[in-house]
């Protein structure tokens, strides 16, 4: 192999960590983050996004809690009358948007669809909290049954309510969101009442907790499968997670006492609540990944190319090295 081409097959070395050093930086990006707060609310938490940018949450005003959905920059309360500390829990590309009320001292859930409502409750139930709806209409939620009975997650598919707990489960199983492909993301208690996320794929089901937590809840899931929620470390502050392909990322909103996070569209946009000290703000985070590594990839690239062009000038033909068959095909 001549100079020139070794120089060549460097430089494209080199452009090729480049590249995966760009990979490794999608992979992990980096988020700014919008405060969310209800014009004169006294906390906002923001609960669900879809696509298109639309968020459903609840906030606190007037002594109680309301059920809110932002759109185009415009936040609109979502109360109906008889509604008592409603909250909007999930919205999908539809605009379906799920949540759960209280009534004479019962919860319900319910759905909001084309402007219709409809009440969410599993048969037999006493009580039950709507929480996520994916782009099929599915809808994921918790349910008691017996006043002072267990909780149980239930999936609304096809107007059949099926309910569910993962193995370990003692009397509470709360399911948080589902995507596209069916698959159930929430929370779980275990025989001595630690919280545990988990991943429901099909009838499998997948223990989510972070490295360092004493507790986590997983809030929501994307289409990719990309999960966010929220864990305990020792000490007993809140952060919010990322959990895609194998790893965790700790998600801080910045200055934050605690963060929260609780869905995650297939933009990888996030939204949640952070607590600075007085009070919850909601959040919107939305990637921004470095652009650092693509300029150092072009930069690398005509850098290297321009340098052997200009050595090969300079030294002129060379005479041609045999090598081994295998040399012209380096690992």
């Amino acid at each position: 192999m001549t100079p020139v081409r070794n120089l060549l097959v460097s430089a494209s070395v080199a452009v090729l960590a480049l590249v995966g050093g760009v990979g490794q930086g999608l992979a992990q990006p980096s988020y700014g983050y919008t405060t969310l707060s209800v014009p004169g609310s006294i906390f906002t938490e923001a609960f669900g996004l879809s696509d298109a940018g639309q968020i459903v949450g609840e906030y606190l005003a007037g002594g109680g809690s309301h059920a809110f959905l932002l759109r185009s920059g415009v936040y609109s309360t979502l109360d109906q009358p008889g509604w008592s500390n409603p909250y909007a829990s999930g919205i999908n590309n539809l605009g379906q948007i799920v949540g759960a009320y209280n009534t004479a001292g019962v919860q319900h859930g319910f759905l909001l669809s084309g402007g219709t409502l409809t009440t969410v409750d599993p048969p037999g139930s006493s009580s039950a909290q709507a929480n996520g709806i994916n782009a099929l209409s599915q809808i994921v939620g918790v349910v008691q049954g017996d006043p002072n009975g267990p909780y149980h997650g239930f999936l609304l598919s096809g107007g059949q309510y099926t309910t569910f707990d993962p193995p370990g489960a003692i009397n509470t199983t709360i399911a948080h969101g589902i995507n596209a492909s069916g698959q159930i993301v929430g929370v779980y208690f275990d025989t001595v009442g630690n919280e545990h996320a988990f991943l429901r794929s099909g009838q499998d089901y997948t223990t989510l907790d972070p490295p360092g937590s004493i507790e986590a809840k997983a809030e929501g899931i994307n289409d990719a499968g990309q999960i966010v929620g929220v864990y305990f470390d020792a000490a007993g502050r809140q952060h919010g997670f990322l959990f895609q392909d194998g790893s965790y990322t700790t998600l801080d909103a910045p200055g934050a006492a605690g963060t929260y996070a609780y869905a995650i569209n297939n933009s990888g946009q996030i939204v949640g609540a952070y607590d600075q000290g007085h009070g919850l703000s909601g959040f919107l985070a939305t990637p921004t990944p470095e652009p650092s590594g693509l300029v150092l990839l072009i930069v690398g690239t005509l850098t290297g190319i321009s340098w052997a062009l200009r050595h090969q000038r300079q030294i002129g033909p060379t005479v041609r090295e045999e090598r081994p068959s295998s040399a012209l095909h380096p690992r």
